[in-house]
């Protein structure tokens, strides 16, 4: 275990890691604790006998009539959703634009070790209600650095929102009275009772994929669901 001014930095990580954890010290925020994996309490898995409800989803694109559905359970402060983000939702982008896969994001919430986690669900959700909810999804991932770990993150998500062009007093509203956080732990709780541990999680139509897997694991999965069909 390091201390960088004060605050413990822990394991043996990559010198960028290193130089992150002292820009940050350097702004005066707190080093956000290393990437790893975030099991939740043991849960009860329940078989998947029938489809995953997509009626409180966050976000969906696709073809609702595509023959795979991909619903992922996510933290928006997770260094390994991110990464999901970054590397192969790109490739799974493809395959939603050919109509192949419907693509829905349901919140997991790590607040123990992500304090913003919530509230940037919230967020998301806050931006949905203006059409909104890709463009502020990507962009939380984009910047997640600047509000990781950053007590004034509710103001960097306001000026997210007039970036994107959205009403800042309806946002506003929206984000500071934490409208939609019952339904963000609805999906939490949800994803517990079907066997989800850490973030992100996945199920192909009724596959469960645990994990930041490149795209060759989905695409694995997506053919075996396919065939089986």
């Amino acid at each position: 275990t390091f201390f960088i001014d004060g605050q413990a930095f822990v394991g043996a990580q990559p010198i960028d890691n290193f130089r992150q954890a002292i820009a940050l010290v350097g702004e005066g925020k707190s080093i956000a604790p290393p990437p790893q994996p975030t099991p939740v309490p043991e849960p009860t898995p329940v078989p998947l006998t029938e489809d995953i409800s997509l009626e409180d989803a966050a976000g969906i694109q696709g073809d609702p009539n595509a023959p795979v559905v991909i619903v992922e359970y996510t933290d928006l402060q997770c260094p390994f959703c991110q990464r999901h983000f970054q590397q192969v939702m790109p490739e799974l982008q493809k395959l939603i634009d050919s109509g192949e896969v419907l693509y829905a994001v349901k919140d997991f919430p790590l607040t123990s070790i992500h304090p913003q986690a919530l509230l940037a669900a919230n967020a998301a959700r806050c931006a949905a209600e203006q059409n909104q909810y890709w463009p502020m999804h990507d962009m939380l991932f984009e910047n997640q650095q600047d509000w990781s770990g950053n007590a004034g993150a509710a103001d960097v998500f306001k000026q997210y929102a007039a970036d994107l062009g959205l009403n800042a007093g309806a946002f506003g509203d929206c984000l500071d009275n934490h409208k939609y956080e019952e339904t963000i732990n609805t999906n939490l709780q949800e994803g517990v009772g079907y066997g989800v541990r850490g973030t992100p999680a996945f199920f192909i139509n009724r596959e469960l994929l645990p994990g930041a897997y490149p795209i060759e694991a989905f695409q694995q999965v997506i053919a075996a669901v396919k065939q089986a069909q």
